[in-house]
């Protein structure tokens, strides 16, 4: 803070000194420079009054926030947006045409998909297709947050409805529509745990020490992470596999491959 100051001092000083002296000599311009950071060394900020109860404030939120009351409301609510938003059987149908891995993840391994409404939606259709073709649960999109904020479930709800219906345009209120067997969540905190800025983003990760499985699996005291893998840019589902295959050697990545490249041929 103190150089940048400084810096501001200096070029204050030489405008100054500039505009009522004319050109300056170099001893004269070393001169003030001297004294410009003189000035500095002696600058003293002011305290800022609100910092001690800035900082108090924020770790007691970071503390509710932590807290199993609070972590309850959150998978409370998580579960109600989950069969709101997504969690709708009705007139859905699960998708019975695609072919289906032999085997596929342990319990303690995942794959997320990250992805945003800012992605066409022909690309996302494709992940979710081939990730139905495979129908493992531990395979999951993730959305950071709702379309046009929480405020708007509608925008959500066709956005999501754009990703897991076979046919998109299929009406599930007045007919009876396949979907894509997989799962699409929102959970803001799997993109801060895995660092995700940028999507598409498909991360592989072993995880252990699960606490609560109502919880976010992106929440640090509720799940421990192994070790993980990511992959970043529009490539298609099965480049994912094989890198991640190639990294890992998981026998759960080879049946998921094993899964999808049959699904794709029964097509």
């Amino acid at each position: 803070m103190l150089h940048r100051v400084f810096v501001v001092t200096a070029v204050l000083v030489f405008a100054s000194v500039s505009a009522f002296a004319g050109e300056l000599s170099t001893d004269e311009i070393s001169a003030i420079h001297e004294k410009a950071k003189k000035d500095a060394a002696g600058f003293l900020l002011p305290q800022n009054d609100y910092e001690a109860l800035g900082k108090e404030k924020a770790e007691e939120a970071y503390r509710i926030y932590q807290s199993d009351e609070f972590q309850k409301k959150i998978a409370l609510e998580r579960e109600r947006i989950q069969k709101e938003v997504f969690g709708r059987e009705g007139p859905y149908y699960k998708d019975s045409k695609k072919g289906s891995a032999t085997g596929g993840l342990r319990a303690n391994e995942r794959i997320y998909v990250f992805l945003s409404s800012s992605i066409p939606t022909e690309t996302l259709r494709r992940y979710t297709s081939a990730a139905g073709a495979l129908g493992d649960r531990n395979v999951r999109f993730v959305m950071r947050g709702f379309v046009r904020g929480a405020k708007y479930i509608k925008p959500t709800l066709g956005f999501v409805k754009g990703l897991l219906l076979e046919d998109p345009g299929c009406d599930p209120l007045t007919s009876k529509c396949r979907t894509y067997n997989t799962a699409v969540i929102i959970d803001p905190m799997l993109f801060e745990r895995y660092h995700i800025t940028r999507v598409p983003a498909f991360v592989y990760a072993t995880l252990s020490d699960l606490q609560d499985p109502e919880k976010s699996e992106g929440l640090e005291s509720n799940i421990n992470i192994r070790a993980f893998h990511t992959v970043y840019g529009d490539v298609n589902f099965e480049y994912v596999l094989e890198a991640f295959e190639k990294e890992t050697h998981s026998a759960g990545m080879s049946a998921l491959l094993v899964g999808l490249r049959k699904g794709f041929y029964q097509q």
